[in-house]
């Protein structure tokens, strides 16, 4: 997002060397004064800004709810977890306390429901181009998967169908994701005119 290593800004690490934070209610963030390339397309380039998924870059500060949140970083609109995937949110047994699903700034489900949430993020964002679209406007979108970060979970459609596993039915389900949004940009006439990126954060 920042172009910039996470440890620069105080993002990597507390007591434990690879959390910055261990829970939601923890106070601090993402660095105000940080530029993400969000900002720097929507206010420079004409840009809208879309993000769906998973944040973990911290909630609230000390005095003020959602501080951290993506639409203080750039983003139009968000839909998303502020939290992040966590055995605490193990399908059907998700947590309260850790498993939330946000809309901008506005708490949708606590728990979320695992089940369905690739589905419900995908469609996130092929409505977020197909509006961009419609305007006529440039538009970066941000999409970070919970897969294949456990807990592991699938949709009906994507449970027991792969050889390899639980991992492989998360493996097959990010893919068929990806596929439909590649899919959407395609059917909309930009694929030829869209930079995609696909990194991953953690190696797995």
């Amino acid at each position: 997002l920042t172009g910039r290593l996470a440890h620069r800004f105080g993002m990597t690490a507390n007591v434990l060397p690879w959390r910055v934070f261990m829970m939601p209610c923890q106070p601090g963030g993402f660095p105000p004064e940080e530029l993400t390339v969000a900002e720097i397309l929507r206010d420079n380039g004409g840009y809208t800004t879309g993000m769906s998924g998973k944040w973990h870059l911290g909630i609230n500060n000390l005095t003020h709810k959602g501080a951290h949140l993506p639409l203080e970083h750039g983003f139009d609109s968000w839909l998303g977890l502020p939290y992040t995937n966590m055995e605490a949110c193990h399908e059907g047994e998700e947590s309260a306390f850790f498993c939330m699903l946000m809309g901008n700034h506005t708490l949708i489900q606590q728990p979320f429901h695992a089940q369905n949430m690739t589905s419900q993020l995908t469609t996130h964002s092929i409505d977020f181009i197909r509006n961009a679209v419609a305007r006529e406007k440039p538009f970066f979108l941000l999409h970070s998967y919970m897969h294949v970060h456990t807990a592991l979970f699938s949709s009906p459609a994507f449970t027991n169908v792969s050889e390899g596993g639980p991992f492989g039915d998360n493996v097959e389900e990010m893919d068929d994701s990806v596929g439909q949004i590649v899919r959407e940009l395609d059917e909309l006439g930009i694929e030829n005119n869209t930079v995609i990126f696909f990194t991953s954060d953690n190696g797995n």
